[in-house]
């Protein structure tokens, strides 16, 4: 599996802390399983503490990738939009930073209601309503530069969905989930540093290692890093089926 870039370290590594720190009550369960987004699988390797039931993804390559992980029991090659589970089946919908990126969100959101059971948990990261004027260019103190740079790093990383909680949450309720509790996290400051390390990833494939300092800032950003009650770049829900 290959290795994760500076801007890739900083970003999941302070999502899996804090799934870990703050939504542990929602992700330990005996029940079944779905990881809706799967990618590598190795998110989920770091947040659950057992082999999870299912695994499911629209590449081919990523869902081979969590082959070799060994965190699923079964993966799946299916769009979100359509997953082929039975009614009232899955206990957890767990998905990562997957559902900003699908245009048809009221049909996934359909689906994921339908192979829930009832007391259910959908639990989710998503970017939040902040995320777009969250930027390197936040500083510079020109409004329309941010917003349009955001704008710009939104295309790129094919955002389509960045709600408030208050949207999530009338979202939500269409389909018989009811929020039970969330957190922001992402400080302006950390995806300010995000940024940067990403425009930097071309520079970091050349070298051999990357700079001490670098990597000592990395980790600092990631220990320093809290849940939020107000405002962060990105949000965690954890909803339940009625």
């Amino acid at each position: 599996m290959k290795k994760l870039t500076p801007a890739e370290k900083l970003f999941r590594q302070i999502e899996v802390k804090l799934l870990r720190l703050e939504a542990k009550k929602y992700l330990v369960t005996e029940g079944k399983i779905l990881d809706l987004g799967c990618g590598d699988g190795r998110i989920a390797k770091q947040v659950f503490n057992r082999q999870i039931d299912y695994g499911l993804d629209i590449s081919k390559s990523a869902l081979n990738s969590a082959r070799q992980n060994n965190i699923y029991k079964k993966l799946i090659l299916a769009p979100a939009e359509n997953i082929p589970l039975k009614n009232d089946s899955i206990d957890l919908v767990f998905s990562n930073c997957t559902l900003e990126h699908i245009k048809n969100l009221k049909i996934v959101l359909k689906e994921v209601s339908r192979v829930l059971k009832s007391g259910g948990i959908l639990a989710f990261t998503v970017p939040s309503q902040f995320y777009t004027e969250y930027n390197i260019c936040t500083k510079i103190k020109f409004k329309p530069l941010t917003i349009f740079y955001g704008w710009l790093r939104n295309k790129k990383l094919n955002h389509f969905h960045l709600y408030s909680l208050n949207k999530w949450r009338n979202l939500l309720e269409k389909y018989n989930l009811t929020i039970d509790n969330y957190y922001y996290y992402h400080r302006l400051e950390t995806l300010s540093f995000w940024d940067l390390l990403f425009w930097l990833n071309p520079i970091f494939k050349y070298l051999s290692c990357r700079p001490n300092s670098l990597e000592e800032k990395i980790n600092q950003s990631i220990s320093q890093a809290v849940s939020l009650k107000k405002k962060g770049g990105t949000l965690f829900i954890a909803a339940k089926l009625k």
